[in-house]
């Protein structure tokens, strides 16, 4: 199975959640630090996340390294047909998302290749995962 394919299949998504209080940014960061204390993770064979970022006041950067990838092997517009569908769906359908969905929160992917060298940035906002 190609790397794209299982990376679709298999996308770690990781996610904060805010108990019942989305407004509240406080939250946010608290589960941003707890989940970045065990930064970096491995997450399979794959894939490693190096740390999460709230940005004020609606974005959640996540940043995954892809520790046996070089960019100068990656075909861009393949990686991105390739993962943006489940990206998209696990927010989407997520329960544990849910009172950031409503807060409107913007969701960044980021995936560097083994040298830190970045292969692709996927911006998902309301626009997208309310349709």
């Amino acid at each position: 199975m190609s790397l794209l394919l299982k990376l679709s299949i298999v996308l770690p998504l990781l996610f904060v959640a805010c108990d019942n209080q989305a407004g509240d940014d406080a939250y946010i960061e608290e589960d941003v630090a707890a989940i970045n204390k065990s930064c970096p993770k491995l997450l399979d064979e794959e894939t490693q996340l190096e740390k999460v970022v709230f940005v004020k006041p609606s974005l959640i950067i996540y940043n995954y390294l892809l520790v046996n990838l070089s960019l100068a092997n990656v075909d861009t517009a393949q990686f991105r047909m390739a993962l943006w569908p489940g990206i998209l769906s696990g927010i989407r359908v997520d329960e544990g998302l849910s009172d950031l969905r409503e807060r409107k929160m913007n969701f960044e992917y980021r995936y560097y290749d083994k040298n830190k060298k970045l292969i692709y940035t996927f911006k998902i906002g309301p626009g997208d995962y309310k349709n």
